[in-house]
């Protein structure tokens, strides 16, 4: 039988391996790098809450905060985020999380770039933001 795969990683040393996943999402995979460099570092955003597994995170569909004085733009592209459960709160983070209704607008700030799931990395502790 054949099988298409994707290489995640290459080790070299005195016996090379490979990493390779049969993953469908990982397998149509195209590059969000472009996506994900629209936003900085540091940057707020608007992140509508899509869904929360207990123990992990949560997941938001993020927009660029409009400025002071200005309208948001309807039709701005909106980019995959994950805030993962230490960074949802300062403190009691299961309460924090459950207190989220999906649907909801909560300011997130970035912290990082997953490019592999094409994802944001956020948080939205009180002194990250």
């Amino acid at each position: 039988q054949r099988l298409s795969a994707r290489v995640l990683a290459v080790v070299p040393g005195q016996t090379t391996v490979v990493h390779l996943t049969l993953l469908p999402h990982l397998l149509d995979w195209t590059s969000h790098a472009t996506a994900l460099h629209s936003v900085g570092i540091g940057d707020r955003l608007d992140g509508e809450v899509v869904d929360f597994v207990a123990r992990f995170g949560v997941r938001f569909r993020c927009s660029p905060r409009a400025e002071p004085g200005k309208k948001s733009k309807k039709n701005t592209a909106q980019i995959a985020g994950f805030c993962p459960m230490p960074r949802l709160a300062d403190k009691e983070q299961e309460k924090a999380a459950e207190a989220l209704d999906i649907g909801s607008s909560l300011e997130c700030r970035v912290l990082g770039y997953n490019y592999l799931e094409g994802a944001l990395i956020l948080t939205r502790r009180a002194y990250d933001l």
